[in-house]
This record gives C-alpha cells, structure tokens and sequence, in this order.
C-alpha cells in the first residue's frame, strides 16, 4: 500500500491546512473534481490559473514566478519550482534522472511505474480516486457523487472486465470500435493493495453490472448534458451501453473561464464540497502564455538521456500516452539553466 504519512511528509502542500496557497488546474473533470476537493479541505487556497489543454496557461496572478509556484492540479508538471499532482506515466526507465519533478507527485512514480516497467500495472484511475484516499475521504452520501466520481477519467469503463476501444487498423479510416479484455484486474490491484478506501471498494463491485451503466447512462443524459457539459470523443467506451467516455473538456471556442466555473459549481453541487467564492480570482482579464504541442516516438528518445532531452526542448509538461509515444509541451516556461 502506499505510505499515505510519506506521502503527505514529503508533499507538505498536499496535505490539507489553512495556508494561503495558489491553484492551477487542469480543464476537465477530472481536473474540476480534484480541485474542488482541495479547495474544500485548503479554505485559504486560491485558484489562480488554467492549463487548457496542454498549450495555454491563463493565469490572474500578478507575476508568471508566483504561476510557477503554484500548486498544478491533475496536470503533470516538468520545472523544479512546480508543485502538481498527477498520474501519468513519466519515466521511461526506472534509471532516468529526472530534475524536474523535484517537487511533484505522480501516482505513477510512488508505485514505480515507467515505459519499461509495470507499463501494464499503471494507474487505471482518476486523481480524484487518490485524493479521496489520501484525505481518508469516502465517495459523499449525495444521489450522483458516486456515479460522478466514476466518471472522471472514464474509470469505471476501465474497471470493466471488457471494453470498446476505438482501432484504427493500418490502411483504414475512419477508425472503428473494437470490443477486448479491459483493465479490472488493474484497477482492483491498486483499490485493494495501494489506495484502499471503503467506498471506492464497494463500487468497484457495481460498476461491470448492467445496473451501473445503465445508471451511467441516464445520469449522463438527464443531468451532464442538460447542464451544457460535451461528451467529447473518447478512446474507450463501456462493455455494455458503448458509453463513451465524459471528461467535459470545453470546446475550442468557449469561454474558458465561465465553462471552469460552471464546471466547478457542478462539481460542488454534486459532490457537498465546499467552495468559497473568494477561492476564485476573478478572471475578468486573465494573461496568458501559450507553448506548442509535440509528439515524437520513444526510439528518438537517447538512451537514459530523458532529462537532456526534455531539457533542450524546454518541455513545460509530457506524458508517455502509450508505450511508443512521448507527447509534450514546448516554450511555455523553460527550466533554470543548470
């Protein structure tokens, strides 16, 4: 299991407190559960920014260092004076040395996981699932927390014995939905070895069920989409209904900061969390820095070199999406020289 003491030792500014703190979070719902729940148990924390989808920072601070000193909520960071939290896979060998994580926490790197280790046995869930266990939280008592909370990174499609999953066979397109093993066994590793929680336990046992889904489905069409909230295109769609995933990232055109506050509020309403109105910095005339989103194969990548090269690209942030591929972005706060 991992050591929730350790964890809030050697991350201070997770655990919950009174300090006045600053925010950036993600832009979907993942990111609007996370931060709601952090906000609610940080009440002197403050949101100050939004990392749309991996290219663009909008920020209200008065200074870009006071941005970087933030904490980064379900985003995963690369800069030494960043504090974020996420659970993408990072490393691609256990060997790599890494500067730029100094101050982050990734799921992925407290189980050790990395491209060429475990790769399998990654974290199936959302960061929501991690936070509820490191704060000793049980999924809230409220009609739709549950189904919700389930939802956020399509975790329970991945806690299905079998899934949809969309395939793009070579020489083919459109890509079509292929029906395979899913990731259960996975996802009940880390619920019952990692991050044990009552109440995330017990719904794991319902959510393969025709009940959970079709629970799931009319949730989704009674209250996700009356309140304005998009389906998006996902990559996995569940084993019975083919419900695609529903992560409620804005379109490109909306109006970033209306679309986060309205997604928060939903969020609070449906989950009982708390969040002040003072917790949000106005975004009237939010500034902005934008980078550029790049993708290269791994065999480009120099043998147990990761750091240099995200170095000399100024990665911002990156994730390995899959074995094969590095996605990251370039130029938005290039690291201290070394």
């Amino acid at each position: 299991m991992l050591n929730r003491q350790r964890i809030l030792t050697q991350y201070p500014w997770l655990r919950p407190s009174a300090d006045a703190v600053g925010v950036v979070m993600g832009d979907d719902l993942d990111a609007a559960l996370t931060t709601a729940l952090y906000l609610h148990t940080h009440p002197n924390a403050r949101l100050i920014g939004i990392y749309r989808g991996y290219e663009t920072v909008l920020y209200s601070a008065a200074s870009w260092e006071e941005v970087l000193h933030a904490v980064w909520l379900d985003l995963d960071i690369y800069h030494p004076a960043c504090r974020s939290l996420g659970h993408h896979i990072l490393r691609l060998s256990p060997q790599d040395q890494l500067p730029g994580l100094a101050h982050s926490c990734n799921l992925n790197e407290l189980a050790g996981r990395s491209v060429q280790q475990n790769f399998t046995q990654k974290y199936p869930l959302g960061t929501i699932h991690f936070l509820l266990w490191l704060y000793r939280l049980e999924i809230p008592e409220l009609p739709h927390a549950e189904l919700l909370i389930w939802l956020a990174d399509s975790s329970y499609i991945n806690g299905q014995a079998e899934s949809w999953h969309k395939k793009r066979p070579r020489g083919q397109n459109p890509p079509r939905w292929v029906k395979g093993p899913g990731f259960r066994w996975n996802v009940k590793r880390w619920l019952y070895t990692q991050i044990p929680l009552q109440s995330l336990q017990a719904s794991f046992q319902r959510i393969d069920t025709p009940d959970f889904e079709e629970q799931m489905e009319r949730f989704q069409q009674k209250v996700m989409a009356p309140a304005g909230f998009q389906q998006g295109n996902g990559q996995v769609a569940s084993r019975r209904r083919k419900l695609s995933g529903y992560q409620c990232q804005p379109a490109k055109d909306a109006d970033i900061r209306a679309y986060i506050y309205r997604l928060l509020r939903f969020s609070c309403t449906q989950t009982g969390w708390q969040v002040r109105l003072s917790q949000l910095a106005p975004f009237e005339t939010p500034r902005q820095l934008s980078g550029e989103r790049k993708i290269m194969h791994v065999t480009a990548i120099p043998e147990q070199d990761l750091a240099r090269l995200l170095r000399q690209r100024q990665a911002f942030s990156y994730v390995f999406q899959s074995r094969r591929y590095l996605n990251y972005t370039t130029e938005i706060a290039p690291a201290p020289p070394r």
